[in-house]
């Protein structure tokens, strides 16, 4: 996703990362039967609120979040890499974007070949550095 600022808050103060961070050993929990009130016990109490906002905002949101995490990433991820995805998708959703934007460089062969299958171009761009005069 474009605009990856690691240093936003979230509207506990604390960096939206870090709560994520935090949501996500609870998310994969539920896949392994651990229920998501023994899986926030464990959270920093400083984390608490603002993981239990997001995870219960991605619970919500649980079939709608997993086809679009499948639209995404057809082959399902890791647990963790999964219930991370999906707990930031639904907190970008949360905050009222409609829209996924991803950025890679098109010498990146592997990058070039992966990204068009999910996303649709929305902007081309060239960047030239000019080559120095050569001095013969």
């Amino acid at each position: 996703m474009t605009g990856q600022n690691t240093t936003e808050k979230g509207a506990s103060g604390v960096p939206l990362a870090q709560i994520l961070r935090a949501v996500v050993p609870v998310l994969s929990g539920l896949r392994n039967q651990t229920t998501a009130t023994e899986s926030l016990a464990r959270v920093d109490g400083a984390l608490r609120p603002a993981a239990q906002a997001i995870c219960y905002a991605v619970l919500r949101q649980w079939g709608q979040s997993l086809a679009l995490r499948r639209r995404l990433a057809p082959r399902a991820p890791a647990p963790d890499v999964d219930a991370l995805l999906r707990a930031a998708l639904e907190d970008h959703r949360a905050r009222g974007f409609r829209r996924c934007a991803v950025d890679f460089e098109s010498f990146n062969p592997e990058a070039a070949a992966f990204w068009p299958r999910f996303f649709q171009p929305v902007c081309y761009s060239l960047m030239r550095i000019p080559e120095r005069a050569l001095p013969f």
